[in-house]
Formats: structure tokens, C-alpha cells, sequence
């Protein structure tokens, strides 16, 4: 069988087009040995090859310059039939640029979003017969795309007489039409069709199209492929919900959510016509076994998912009666309470997990599925058994006391995993959990496919820095520093999670592999993700291992002053400026009646002014002095403030090389400076903050971002508040990332409020997070702040009320519904607070995170059950019309 390509793209001088198909002489998807296209002049490229009959050929064009590839095609590769009845196809087909909305072609609209019911069509390939396939991003689902044109087929333009097109694999729709019935040149348009009536919605804009028949004898086909449709519709807008999983509630729960609990939820986001579901992280935070490991933040392992969330409901029944019994009723205790009892709760699916193993294990072992499942994660699961059986077994969970294991290399997790190690048992019931819950979750997933619903994940900056990646690939990290955040409106002083940095230089020798891992495997789940702290990826906080607040920090990468540069901007005395000293009046200031006990702690220095004694110059040694006396939090924050009098901080790796101390005007030190030595610190340290850096870190976050944004299709946000550098907006635009759009904290300088109506569309758009106070909860929070926004952004009169009632919820929802954000998703909490019998009475109560609080424990839940609020009528159809009333 012949057949003849054609292409018609524009090329530099000294490139020239190449095809490389699935076959072995035709590249076999090798593209060093992709066949050179012939250049007939103006940009048209063609190629006869001769193929086997009977089979399918797939391919795609590239560009090369003297034997290099330069560029790609987007998206999927072409594909043709090869019938048995056909000698000769003639393919007409077009470049497949990157669209003008990538985020179209994401997971979370071709697999659920916009997936059609009969998609996955094929087109019969027949001689005689034309084929016509054409990529069409935005067709909603109520709608289908259809053909008129100037023929008796296509109807003669009349829009009545459209014929539907088929829908392939998502975005490619095609038809096949008999040749015979079509004259040598035609013009058509492509329209978009109501599925329900049939009717034409909407044309194409632009002139019709013109098509020309190569031949109408039986033998002999053509396909025009890759087309775009020009159908235009409204930008897509939709709206979802964001709660934890931990935060669930069912009838069914054991006093924490569970992955069974999902499916439940999404139940009621069909029901109220919400199409995502946006959850915090989900991974295993296992470490003390105590309530601090409800921090969903601080993940032992990026890959194992949490066994708080396996679901007992969705596996076999307990045989041993007396222990199901017992198990149940303490779980039915345990959902009675408000709020998660995060040990109690562990405690018993710990016992239920032991006993279902044990039961099971054999018969799950011996499984293809099981087999499967191994098979594909071993790489990851075996170094997750070795860590957990060493911490669930050892004297201390931190791998530092692990004496010959406190290093997670190959052949330790070899030898710790070898099926003859006495230990075996709980290694397999370690990798059996992962598998169950990988089960359950890829259960939910798909479940929320085909009810047009898509989950969010959350990806952290951070991991534990004892946790199983530290241990594993300990040269991966940086632990002599801190990660955190510089001083922003959660906390003055500044943030302090305590993760381990990372070695980015490290990283990026294997093209930063390592987070490659993190999105493909997250991609399992989800067809969304947030990016937690996206800011690090342009520069990250790092704070020494000596302080406790994040003040101390510093970013990296940067360009830190030289002393010579401070000297010639008029800095004078920087080294010293390096060292905390303070008056005796800053001594009062701080402690006022305290500072007798203040004094034991800091001694006479340089000057006449005091500084702090060796015993006590460091947070940390503050710290442990501190927790060996009765608390007084007020002594501690204090002696920790005088380790930040300081204005300049050396470099952690080049000493001689200095960074103004975040926010230093707000400190003592500055405040004694001359006049003029102030104004000229004030502007060395906004040009290092706010100037210096841009180009630096934009150029930083593009070559860590593009390829672990590019590693899977899903739908791609970033959290990116705080420290906003200039630069960040045009990186996120650029690599399509949905900012995040908070109305009480706004992005533009000077505004108190932002305008919903001007954000962008590649946006979230939400009401809170779970580090902010819900609405209620805030409303009373400021009442000058609450006012404000009452007459300025809600157009109310009058005096605001003192609680924010359903009427003005409802009102803040609609607003935000509004807006032009591609997503608003608002907290659960938030849905509540216009439904006045079903919201919480307890607004404080409804808060997630503290974030100024580094050791809260999280612990919230829904104060409603899942089956109570598929019931909820009233507030069903309130808020399902809401969103509809939105065009969402």
C-alpha cells in the first residue's frame, strides 16, 4: 500500500521536516532515525512510504537541523488505518502546535471534565471514502461537534441538515464520507451541535474552509488530519469544594474520614453541580505515632499514602466476630466526637489493620493485582517497609539512632526486605497496606470519572527531615538548614517548618528525577495538583539550624551583597551590623518588669551596648535553656528577639558575602542608626528583596518548573501567596499555572480588598484556605476591616452586622462565583455558612491550621454527615443553582 503524506509548514533555511512512525523502518519512534520529508517550495513537505496493509501506522512530525532535533509536535501522535481493500491513501495533515489553552488537553478535562459519554469512537477506514479528523478542545458535554457545507451531504449550509461528527479519544473528533457523493472541491465549516435537540449552537468564525478530492475511485482514500476547530464558546468556568480527607464524616467513619468517605462527597458535589474536589495532602505522616503526626504537611514518604485512610466498609469483613465487634464500637465512639482524635483514632485502625492483614494476607499476596502493584512501585515501597518496620520497631523513630540502619542505602533495604529476616511479616504487611489503599483510592478516582468530577491533590514543599527520602537519598538534602518562609501576613516573624532543603544543584543532574516521581505517581489519583508554596521553586527560605523563628532566614539561591557593593551604596560598618547588640532601653522595652531575669542572659559588649552570653547567643541553646524551667513564653520570645537584632546575615556558604536581615527596619538596631544610615539601609534592602533577584529567579523557577510541570497531564495550580517576587506572575502565565486569587489578600500594593472582577482567568479563586480563618470566623475578626468590606466590596448600607448571616454569605459566594477565575473553589465550611440550619454554631470551630502556631494539631470535622447532607433539600438546590446562575 502507497501512501503519500502531506504537510504544509514554514521551516528556517537548513531545516527540513522528518516523520517518524511506529515502525521499524520508518524510526519505530527513534528520532534519529526519522525519515526526512521532500521539500516541493512554499512550505509544503511531502513523503511516499509504503506500508502493510491491514494494520494501524502512527507517527509525528519533527524539525531537525543537521541531524538535531529542535522542535516537536504537541500532543498526541497521528494515527491512520491501513484497510486491506485500499492501495493508495493520500494524507493531507496539519502541524500540531501547543493551543492557545493547554490546560484543555489536561487529564482533568479529556479523562472527566469534558469526556462525552460515547467518546472513543473509531472512524471506519474504507476506499472511496474521505476521512476527516479535527481536534476540538472546549466542546462541552451537552454539545457535539458537526459539519455543514456547501453539498447536498453537508446540507447546503442549512444548519438543520448538520451531520454529527464522531468523538474519538479526547480532543479528536472524525467522520468518514463516501466520495462519491462529494464534488472535486467543496467549502465547509465545522459547528457546534446540541446534543439534545440537535441543533446548531455555534459556527466556526473565519471563512469556510475549502477542500479538494484527490480521487473518488474505490481503491483509493484520503484523510485530512489535525485540524483545529474554530467553534467558539465562553471561556470554561467551574466550581468544587476543598475539605481533608481526615475532616470526612459518614456513617460509616471511625472518627476519621476515609478514602470510602470520597466517594460519598462526590456524590454530593454531583448533586450541587460541583466538578472538583480539592484535598490536602493524603501521604503517610506516621512518625511519633502521636497527635503530631496530624500535620498533613510533614510526610514520612511522598509515595505511601496514609493507612488513617484506608476504609474498612470497601474490604472483607473481620472473621474473628469478637474483635470486629469490639473495633466498631469503639470506632462508632470515636465518630460521635467533634473533633478527630488523631491518636485514638490510629490506635484503632492500627488493630484493624494487624487483624484484616493476617486474615488476608495470603490470598492478597498470591494475586495478579498484588504482583502487579509491586511489580511497578518496588522501587519506592520496599525503602517505605524497611523505614516503617525500623521505626514501628526501634527504641526511637529517628533514623539517627539507628546505629548500622541509620542510613537507608541499597543493600540495607535489600538485607532488611530479604523474605528470610524473621521481621518479613511486617514488611509485607507494610507493602499489602500501600496496596489496599492504592486500590481504594484508584477507586475513587475513577468513580469520580464517570460522574464528570475530578480530585485536586496538594504537593508539599516540604518532607520530614527524618522521614523515609532523608534516610534513603540522604545526598538529595540539605539538613543543616531549616525551610520556612519570610515574615508574611500568617506570622511577623516569619515561618519555620522545620523540613530539610533541598540539594537542587543534586537535583538537577538527573533532570530533577526525584520530583519527576512525585507528580507522575501523584498523577495515579488525580487530575489536579496545587503546588504547595510554588515561591520555593523560585528561591526558598532557608533558616540555620540554630534559629527557631524564621527571621534569621535567607533565600536560596541569591546574590548576596559584597562588602565592597554595601560600602559603595553608602552602608557603613556592615560586618559589625552582623553581630545581635542592643541599648539597655531595648532591654526594657522588651521585658519591661522581667528584664532582672533578661539580664542573666546577655552581658556588656562593644560600645557600651549589651549582647547575649555564649551560653544563650543562638535560639536554640535559648530553647533548651528554657525548657529546663517553668514556662514563660514571654522571657523565651523575647531573648529570641535579641538574636535578631542584627541587620546583615553572612552568607551560608560564602561567609564574606552578606544579606540584609528580612523586615530589618522593623528591628531596634535600625532604629538607632543615623538618619542618613537608615534611609540608605531602607534601600539596599528593598533592591535585594524586590529588585535584585527578578531575572535571577525567574530564570531559577523555569528550569526547576517546566519539567515536572510537562512530567504528567494533570491540571497544574500554585499556591502563591506571601513574598511575591515580581517575576512570578510572568512564569506562571508562561508555563500555564493557575494563581491563587484570595479576596482579603490581595496581590496589588495599596488594596485592601482584591477586585474579584479583574483577576485572571488562569486562577483560583477561593473565599479561604485552611491556613485562614473561614468567613464567619473572620467576619468578627476586625470589625473596622469587616466594615470596610461590608460598604465597599458588598455595596451594602447601613451598620454591618456583627455576624456574617447566610444572607451575606450567600451574597459573598455569588460574588466570587462571578468572577472570571477558571476555578472557584470554595471550603466546605464556607458552602455551610448560607444555610442557616445546617451551619456550624461554632464558627471558631470550623478553622483547619494555625500557621503562626508551629505544633497545632489538626484535627477538624465536618459537624454534619456525608448521608445528613445529601439530604440537606434546601441547601442542595440553593447551592446548586448558585453555581448554575454563575454559568459554572
Amino acid at each position: 500500500m502507497t501512501v503519500h503524506f502531506h504537510i504544509h509548514y514554514f521551516t528556517h533555511p537548513g531545516q527540513e521536516l522528518a516523520l517518524c512512525g511506529n515502525t521499524p523502518t520508518k524510526g519505530a519512534g527513534y528520532l534519529e532515525t526519522a525519515t526526512a520529508m521532500h521539500h516541493r517550495g512554499d512550505g509544503h513537505w511531502e513523503l511516499e512510504l509504503e506500508l502493510e496493509p491491514g494494520s494501524s501506522f502512527t507517527y509525528h512530525y519533527l524539525v531537525r537541523e543537521v541531524d538535531k532535533v529542535i522542535r516537536f509536535e504537541w500532543g498526541r501522535p497521528h494515527s491512520i488505518d491501513l484497510p486491506v481493500d485500499v492501495t493508495m491513501i493520500r494524507v493531507n495533515d496539519y502541524w500540531q502546535p501547543e493551543p492557545e489553552s493547554p490546560l484543555m488537553a489536561s487529564s482533568a478535562f479529556s479523562d472527566s471534565l469534558l469526556t462525552v459519554p460515547d467518546a472513543g469512537q473509531t472512524i471506519t477506514y474504507e476506499g472511496g471514502h474521505l476521512i476527516l479528523k479535527v481536534n476540538a478542545l472546549q466542546v462541552r458535554k451537552h454539545l457535539m461537534l458537526g459539519l455543514s457545507g456547501d453539498t447536498n451531504l453537508l446540507g447546503n449550509w442549512d444548519p438543520k441538515l448538520a451531520i454529527p461528527l464522531s468523538p474519538g479519544d479526547y480532543p479528536e473528533w472524525g467522520i468518514s464520507l463516501d466520495t462519491a457523493t462529494l464534488p472535486p472541491v467543496f467549502h465547509y465549516k465545522f459547528v457546534l451541535l446540541d446534543r439534545s435537540t440537535m441543533q446548531v449552537v455555534a459556527w466556526e468564525w473565519g471563512e469556510p474552509r475549502e477542500l479538494h478530492l484527490y480521487s473518488n475511485l474505490p481503491h483509493t482514500m484520503q484523510v485530512d488530519a489535525g485540524l483545529t476547530s474554530h467553534c467558539q464558546d465562553a471561556p470554561w468556568r467551574g466550581a468544587g469544594l476543598a475539605i481533608p480527607v481526615f475532616s470526612l464524616r459518614s456513617q460509616q467513619s471511625w472518627g476519621c474520614g476515609d478514602f470510602g468517605d470520597l466517594l460519598h462527597l462526590i456524590d454530593w458535589a454531583v448533586e450541587t453541580n460541583q466538578q472538583l474536589i480539592q484535598l490536602l495532602p493524603i501521604n503517610d505522616t506516621t512518625y511519633t505515632g502521636t497527635w503530631e503526626d496530624s500535620y498533613p504537611y510533614n510526610a514520612i514518604s511522598v509515595h505511601a499514602l496514609h493507612p488513617l485512610y484506608l476504609a474498612p466498609a470497601q474490604l472483607p469483613p473481620l472473621k474473628d466476630t469478637v474483635k470486629a465487634v469490639a473495633i466498631e464500637e469503639e470506632g462508632q465512639r470515636l465518630n460521635e466526637l467533634t473533633e478527630l482524635d488523631y491518636e485514638a483514632a490510629w490506635r484503632l485502625k492500627k488493630a484493624y489493620i494487624e487483624t484484616l492483614v493476617a486474615q488476608e494476607k495470603e490470598s492478597i499476596l498470591l494475586s495478579d493485582e498484588y504482583q502487579t502493584f509491586y511489580q511497578d512501585h518496588q522501587d519506592w515501597l520496599d525503602p517505605y517497609a524497611a523505614y516503617a518496620y525500623l521505626r514501628d520497631s526501634q527504641p526511637s523513630p529517628c533514623p539517627l539512632t539507628w546505629g548500622p540502619y541509620s542510613q537507608g542505602t541499597v543493600s540495607i533495604i535489600a538485607t532488611l526486605c530479604d523474605p528470610s529476616q524473621p521481621w518479613h511479616d511486617r514488611i509485607e504487611l507494610y507493602r499489602i497496606v500501600q496496596y489496599l489503599l492504592h486500590v481504594q483510592l484508584k477507586q475513587v478516582r475513577d468513580y469520580a470519572h464517570t460522574c464528570g468530577v475530578i480530585l485536586k491533590g496538594d504537593i508539599p514543599i516540604g518532607v520530614n527531615r527524618y522521614g523515609v527520602e532523608a534516610w534513603h537519598q540522604p545526598e538529595l538534602f540539605d539538613t543543616t538548614v531549616q525551610l520556612g518562609a519570610p515574615p508574611d501576613s500568617f506570622s511577623l516573624t516569619g515561618q519555620n517548618w522545620g523540613f530539610p532543603s533541598y540539594n537542587w544543584a543534586r537535583m538537577a543532574e538527573d533532570d530533577y528525577r526525584w520530583w519527576k516521581r512525585r507528580f507522575t505517581h501523584l498523577a495515579q489519583y488525580m487530575d489536579a495538583y496545587r503546588i504547595d508554596h510554588i515561591l520555593g521553586f523560585f528561591r526558598i527560605w532557608e533558616i540555620p539550624d540554630h534559629a527557631v523563628r524564621g527571621l534569621l532566614g535567607q533565600f536560596n539561591p541569591a546574590m548576596p551583597y559584597s562588602p565592597e557593593e554595601l560600602e559603595a551604596m553608602g552602608c557603613q560598618d556592615s560586618d559589625d551590623l552582623t553581630i545581635a547588640r542592643f541599648s539597655l532601653d531595648t532591654l526594657k522595652s522588651l521585658f519591661g518588669a522581667s528584664i532582672d531575669r533578661a539580664m542573666a542572659y546577655v552581658k556588656k559588649g562593644k560600645g557600651g551596648l549589651y549582647e547575649l552570653k555564649t551560653a544563650s547567643n543562638t535560639q536554640q541553646k535559648i530553647k533548651a535553656l528554657l525548657n529546663k524551667q517553668p514556662a514563660d513564653t514571654d522571657l523565651q520570645e523575647g531573648l529570641y528577639s535579641l538574636c535578631e537584632e542584627v541587620l546583615f546575615l553572612r552568607d551560608a556558604k560564602q561567609p564574606n558575602l552578606l544579606h540584609p536581615r528580612i523586615n530589618g527596619m522593623s528591628s531596634y538596631r535600625f532604629n538607632a542608626l543615623p538618619t542618613e544610615q537608615q534611609t540608605v539601609y531602607h534601600h539596599l534592602h528593598d533592591v535585594f528583596y524586590y529588585r535584585r533577584h527578578n531575572d535571577f529567579w525567574k530564570e531559577q523557577a523555569l528550569t526547576k518548573l517546566t519539567p515536572l510541570v510537562q512530567a504528567t497531564r494533570m491540571l497544574a495550580c500554585g499556591e502563591d501567596l506571601g513574598m511575591i517576587p515580581d517575576c512570578v506572575p510572568e512564569v506562571m502565565n508562561q508555563l500555564q499555572l493557575l494563581s491563587l486569587e484570595i479576596q482579603r489578600m490581595p496581590k496589588h500594593m495599596g488594596a485592601r480588598f482584591e477586585n474579584l472582577n479583574a483577576i485572571p482567568y488562569l486562577s483560583v479563586c477561593t473565599t479561604s484556605t485552611h491556613d485562614l480563618s473561614p468567613l464567619r470566623a473572620w467576619w468578627t475578626e476586625d470589625p473596622e476591616a469587616t466594615a470596610h468590606y461590608y460598604r465597599q466590596m458588598l455595596w451594602k448600607p447601613g451598620v454591618t452586622p456583627i455576624e456574617c448571616t447566610p444572607e451575606i454569605a450567600r451574597d459573598i459566594l455569588a460574588q466570587h462565583l462571578a468572577s472570571p477565575a477558571m476555578w472557584v473553589i470554595i471550603p466546605w465550611q464556607d458552602w455551610m455558612a448560607m444555610e442557616p440550619l445546617l451551619r456550624n454554631p461554632d464558627p471558631a470551630a470550623e478553622r483547619i491550621n494555625q500557621p503562626s502556631n508551629p505544633r497545632h494539631y489538626w484535627r477538624y470535622r465536618m459537624h454534619l454527615s456525608l448521608e445528613t447532607l445529601m439530604e440537606a433539600t434546601p441547601l442542595n438546590t440553593t447551592l446548586r443553582e448558585l453555581i448554575q446562575r454563575s454559568g459554572r
